[in-house]
């Protein structure tokens, strides 16, 4: 005889990914005391002291397919926090300057090329050297620059805890239990802690380990980035009216500090052990250096900050075309998988948090029924063979 699991879906992570799959499945009727929700512990990129969101992420503003369909479910999604907690998320334009070099340059042409094709949601303009200057006075003389918006900066970690606390409150389940590995038998998922002893059985697993993901799959083409943000209260008369972002980025925060970075740590290409966190922390000193070279050429006055703090944290990127991984593990029925979001979690993640949340609750839609960026499945061709998904973490018995 079957027995039946304790709960019918364990989410393992409590960053942006999990708490958002968690609210996902509450909004679709999903019964609360049916989701447990696990906090591994350890450090998180979710905890960034202000992360932003924007449409168009990168070096380009032609914006890559999918990105602008996730960009209208993620400026939902802030709205409808922002209604609620104004004090944790600051809602501005993001621009992007042209110093008279070439990657300025790039920005307008590529905004021309592509702006006709942005959705309403998307609103942008060309800023002449008059208008970047009474808009962005803190920033150093452009020719021009593009301005878009609406783009959001957001204290993440306190917001993530509020809706945390609010899942609770509701019925969620809530477990802070470091998760050594899966075993599935019997058609449900046991959940296995540092012991390697059982904690928890559930009908379905999503695993959503941030930077932990190589752990889970560790012959997956992936990569770990490590980063500094820093944050402070601005020089003394300094203005800026907005966000602004060129080969490194700064923004206001909901509380009048700025947020600004962020640096990329890669580990040494012979190292033994590429995750390990030793790769990716350095002296606070030299973090703070080369954040203010980085944003200095930006904002000259930086070094004039007051109050400087440093935050460090890590991501995980999927090299193969450097998108998420979204869907269900190949080979592995009833469970699923949400991570490889990089830089762009809070672009990315509202969107597909709720395919998500439509899946589980819903049963697999129709290929006709799911927008372009919906597709994001684990299985895509693009990840290479079913090999690679297999791990010693995750153990099937007949």
């Amino acid at each position: 005889m079957t027995s039946r699991p304790d709960t019918s879906i364990a989410i393992i992570g409590q960053g942006i990914a999990g708490t958002l799959v968690a609210e996902a499945l509450l909004e679709r009727g999903f019964p609360a005391d049916e989701v447990a929700l696990i906090d591994p512990g350890g450090p998180r990129a979710s905890d960034a002291p202000g992360a932003l969101m924007h449409a168009i992420p990168g070096r380009s503003l032609d914006p890559k397919e999918g990105t602008m369909e996730a960009f209208v479910e993620s400026v939902a999604w802030h709205e409808k926090w922002r209604a609620r907690r104004p004090d944790l998320i600051q809602r501005s334009t993001m621009t992007r300057p042209d110093f008279g070099h070439r990657q300025g340059r790039r920005y307008v042409n590529t905004w021309k090329d592509a702006s006709e094709r942005y959705p309403p949601e998307l609103e942008s303009e060309l800023l002449d050297a008059q208008q970047c200057n009474a808009r962005l006075p803190a920033m150093k003389p452009a020719n021009r620059a593009v301005a878009y918006g609406p783009a959001y900066c957001v204290l993440l970690g306190d917001m993530l805890e509020h809706i945390s606390r609010q899942l609770r409150h509701q019925g969620v389940r809530a477990l802070e239990v470091e998760v050594q590995g899966l075993l599935s038998k019997e058609h449900h998922w046991t959940l296995l802690d540092p012991r390697g002893e059982p904690f928890l059985t559930a009908a379905r697993v999503v695993l959503c380990p941030g930077a932990g993901l190589p752990y889970w799959f560790p012959d997956l083409p992936l990569a770990i980035n490590g980063g500094e943000l820093l944050t402070c209260l601005p020089p003394e008369g300094a203005e800026l009216h907005g966000f602004l972002s060129g080969g490194g980025h700064i923004a206001t925060r909901p509380d009048g500090g700025w947020v600004y970075g962020a640096t990329y740590i890669r580990p040494p290409e012979d190292a033994e052990d590429p995750h390990a966190d030793a790769h990716f922390v350095r002296p606070e000193q030299d973090a703070i250096l080369a954040v203010e070279e980085l944003i200095g050429r930006l904002i000259p006055s930086i070094r004039e900050a007051r109050d400087v703090r440093v935050w460090r944290g890590q991501r995980a990127v999927f090299l193969t075309d450097r998108q998420p991984l979204a869907g269900e593990v190949p080979g592995q029925p009833g469970l699923f998988l949400l991570g490889a979001l990089g830089s762009k979690g809070l672009l990315w993640a509202p969107s597909l948090a709720a395919m998500m949340g439509q899946r589980l609750v819903e049963g697999p839609p129709t290929e006709e029924a799911l927008p372009h960026h919906r597709r994001a499945e684990a299985a895509r061709a693009s990840s290479g063979s079913m090999e690679r998904w297999a791990s010693p973490k995750i153990t099937r018995r007949q």
